[in-house]
Parts: structure tokens; sequence; C-alpha cells
């Protein structure tokens, strides 16, 4: 009996030994199940990471093949997972010399350098590729056009274009295309977007004219993205409407560094130095030479009018600064060497408001302001061309392109050198 109560004892002691041991050995085994399973987890969130920084690099590699001058950030999201990739672009592609990336890569002249960063888990997982290409050729020109909106176009009224060409001393009389003419679609006054939106080209109404081409954006579809009739509107066949192989190129407006002139209407405006937000009325005039000028805004009304000087060429840019605006009311803009490319306004990355060209005389320049919208308004005819974010002519006015603007281009083109993951 009482070896019997001693074993009993013994397998009580046991047991109070064994069960700790065994809870120990549950819970490591528990601890590395789930180790096991977080490190498959954070495998397998690694390996999305990495995926998804993949396709926006080659997003980045597409952008750069579209416009060889493109450059800046945007997300690349996924469809099948909720994860996006910061994709950042570094051109290089117009540089003299090597420029180095934050992220420390090295990038050659005529080279851009695209990172793609994907984290997931909070910033646990992170996973980046990178991607340095060579860069060739350039995107179409925006001064093919006789007007052309990145994003949209909107003729209403009795809005016409057509071309002629202003060199070797042409006239418009003797050069003019437009219209059912055997050369509108090569050489007319031919309209574009990037846009593939539905009526990113409208017409509004059956009296607006396009005596040229009309181009569309990539992969854009002529009868979604065109809001008008064929030989009505727009000239008829195939050659009437045509979509992009790359995007037209939208480079930045960079406002040169002068320094600050005292504003005057009488004799000629000095050129090199910056002005502040100019408004010109009643029979003032502004009178241009040759160079550069910058203003904060510039606004005519009454008889006032813009003025280059006989023999002048000039460069004019608005920053939008201080409210400032770029509105040629009045009686516009007078350049009386018939060249358009001789007077060129350039609208500021600052000018958001709508520029107003509602000036009731005819005149010759050119307007390049991608981050505005522009009204093209009154009864004067502009001889040269229009290039903004948006345009929308809602007058009797009529765009005459200047086919001296045309700027052939090779096609963009961006060879990849190296691929990086990390």
């Amino acid at each position: 009996m009482r070896y019997t109560k001693g074993r009993r004892g013994f397998a009580l002691v046991l047991t109070l030994l064994v069960l700790p041991l065994l809870a120990m050995l549950a819970f490591t085994l528990t601890s590395l199940g789930v180790k096991d399973l977080n490190v498959s987890r954070v495998r397998e969130d690694s390996r999305v990471a990495m995926y998804c920084a993949e396709a926006g690099a080659e997003d980045g590699l597409q952008r750069l093949k579209d416009d060889t001058s493109y450059s800046g950030n945007f997300q690349r999201t996924m469809s099948n997972v909720t994860v996006a990739a910061n994709v950042t672009i570094f051109n290089n592609g117009g540089g003299s010399a090597a420029i180095q990336a934050p992220s420390g890569a090295v990038v050659p002249a005529g080279f851009g350098y695209i990172l793609s960063e994907c984290t997931m888990q909070g910033g646990r997982v992170k996973r980046s590729f990178g991607m340095l290409a060579r860069l060739t050729g350039s995107a179409p020109s925006p001064w093919n056009y006789a007007a052309f909106g990145y994003e949209s176009i909107d003729l209403t009224g009795n809005a016409f274009t057509d071309s002629f060409t202003s060199a070797n001393g042409g006239t418009y009389n003797a050069t003019k295309i437009g219209f059912g003419h055997a050369e509108a679609f090569t050489k007319g006054g031919h309209i574009g977007t990037n846009g593939i939106q539905s009526g990113d080209i409208n017409f509004s109404g059956g009296n607006a004219q396009v005596g040229g081409r009309i181009d569309i954006g990539r992969n854009g579809v002529a009868s979604t993205v065109v809001s008008g009739s064929a030989g009505t509107n727009y000239g008829s066949g195939d050659d009437a409407v045509l979509t992009l192989s790359s995007s037209v190129a939208r480079p930045p407006v960079t406002i040169p560094a002068l320094p600050n002139g005292t504003f005057t209407t009488s004799g000629v405006l000095p050129s090199g130095y910056r002005y502040g937000n100019i408004q010109v009325s009643g029979g003032n005039q502004i009178t241009l030479g040759s160079g550069v000028y910058v203003f904060d805004g510039l606004k005519l009304s009454g008889q006032s009018k813009l003025v280059l000087a006989p023999g002048a060429s000039a460069e004019v840019y608005i920053t939008g600064n201080n409210n400032g605006v770029l509105d040629l009311s009045g009686q516009g803009i007078a350049n009386s060497s018939g060249i358009a490319k001789n007077l060129t306004l350039y609208g500021g990355p600052g000018l958001s408001s709508e520029i107003s060209v509602t000036g009731n005389a005819s005149a010759y320049y050119r307007v390049y302001a991608p981050s505005s919208p522009i009204k093209i308004a009154g009864n004067g005819d502009i001889y040269g061309s229009i290039v903004g974010r948006t345009i929308r002519n809602v007058g009797n006015g009529k765009i005459h392109y200047d086919r001296d603007l045309s700027s052939a281009a090779v096609p963009p083109d961006a060879t990849v050198i190296y691929r990086q993951r990390f």
C-alpha cells in the first residue's frame, strides 16, 4: 500500500513537471509557426511590392518613350491589389553633364533615370526598381498646329482655321491652304489634342470649320473624341482625323530671372527687365523691341495695343504672380513684320486663369501656355499658332497657321541600358 502511494505521488510530481514542459513546447512551436507565417507573409508582400515597383517603372519608361522631355512624379496603382508605386523620373536628356538623382543614381547627359518605389505593411516592406534609359528623338512639336489644346478644344460660332507661310516673304493670300484644298490634311491649319475622352474635340454648331487635319491622343477613337460633322466642320476621308503615335511635347515654361524695370508707354520699352502687373487702357500702347520681357500680368483694354517695333523679335513671359492675367483685348497686337515667330507670348506655370484673346485687330504672333486655358473671341484674325491647356474659340476670330512655325520631330524613344532591383 505504501508502495502504491509512492508510485502515485511520483506520477503526480512527474505530471506536474512534464505539463509546463509541454506547455513551453507548445508555445515554442506556436511561436515558430507564427514567426514562419510572418516570414512567409513578408516574403509574399516583398514579392508583390517588387511586382508593383517593376510595373511602375515600366509605366515610366512608356512615358519617356512617348515624350523624351517628360520628368516628374506620378502614382501607378495596381488593379488586383491595394498598393501603388510612387514613380519619379529624373530627366537629363537636355543636359550637358551628368547629374545625381536623390537615390544616388548617376544620370549621364542624354539619359533619363526612372525610380519606382512600393511599400507595404505600413512601410515595413519596401522594394524599389530603377531603370537607366538613353533618350533619343523628340515628341511632336505643338508648333505644328493652328490650335493645340493639351486636354481639349471647343470650337463654336464662326471659329475657323487654315494655313499660310511667311517664309521667303510669303503672304496669306498667295500661300493659303484651307478646307477642301488638296493639301489640307498635310499642310492645312491643323488642330489637335492629347486628350482621348469623349468630346475632347468639340464642335458646337455648323459654322465652325477646320481647314486642316484633326489629331487626337494616343489610343483615342475618332468617333468618340471628335464631336462634329465630317464634311461640314472638318474634312472627310481617312486622313481627316488621325491618332497620334506619341503625345505632343509639353515642355514646361521657365521664367527668366531678370532685374526689375520701370514701366513706361513712352517709346520702346527696354527689354531684359521684369515688369509688374501691367494694365494699359485708352489709346496707350506698349512698344516692344528685341529681347526678352517678363510681366506678372498684361491686360489691354479700350483702344490700347501691344506693338512690336519694326525689325524686332521679342519673347514675352507672363508669370501670373500678384493675380496677373493675360488679356489681349482692346486693339490687340500689331506686328508689322508679318512673321508670327517674331513675337512669342509664354504663359508661365503660375498663370492658371483663362487667357483672353478678344481683340478686334488682325495680328501675327504665337502663344504657348501649357498650364492655362485660352479663350479666343472678338473679330480679330490670328496669323500664327495658339497652344494651351484647353482652347475655346467662341467668336468670329480665325486662326491662320503660319507653316513657317512647323518643326519636324524625330520619333521619341527611350532605350533601357540597365535595370536594377533593390
